[in-house]
């Protein structure tokens, strides 16, 4: 079922090798992730990286976003279960939804996309129905801008 498409280069690969040295990489593309949070009608872009879909030793399905453009670190990860929503919207615009957000990947090669698209199904129907769908890396956080309006 490995869908992986090679437009990473040497050392882009290596950074996402190195990071999921403990997972099978079943599929993985260029994405920009969005958060429409707390509204879902506004998308707020997140992230740059490799999104990739992982298997991992314990069994389970996820996303992971892996940082390409500096040192490979773990941006954001989510489990992928039967309840997740995923769709796409357009040939490079693919949303999810879980019960307390919802987020967007905007591909940079439509049929890296189509790809993915495929390998996220697929994982959807071998997950088991009672997979709990907690992320180690939640969803996305409000954090408050602090204004000093003294003065003004």
């Amino acid at each position: 079922m490995a869908a992986v498409v090679s437009s990473f280069n040497d050392t882009e690969n290596q950074l996402i090798e190195n990071n999921l040295r403990r997972c099978q990489i079943m599929s993985k593309a260029v994405a920009r992730l969005y958060f429409a949070f707390p509204a879902r009608d506004t998308w707020s872009y997140k992230n740059l990286g490799a999104i990739t879909v992982v298997y991992d030793n314990a069994g389970t399905y996820s996303f992971k976003l892996i940082d390409i453009q500096r040192n490979g670190e773990l941006l954001w990860e989510y489990p992928i279960s039967k309840q997740l929503k995923y769709k796409e919207e357009c040939d490079f615009f693919h949303s999810f939804y879980t019960e307390n957000f919802a987020g967007g990947l905007s591909f940079a090669d439509e049929n890296e996309a189509k790809t993915f698209l495929q390998c996220v199904v697929q994982c959807m129907n071998q997950v088991p129905r009672n997979t709990k769908t907690k992320s180690i890396i939640s969803g996305p956080t409000i954090i408050p801008s602090v204004q000093n309006n003294k003065g003004k």
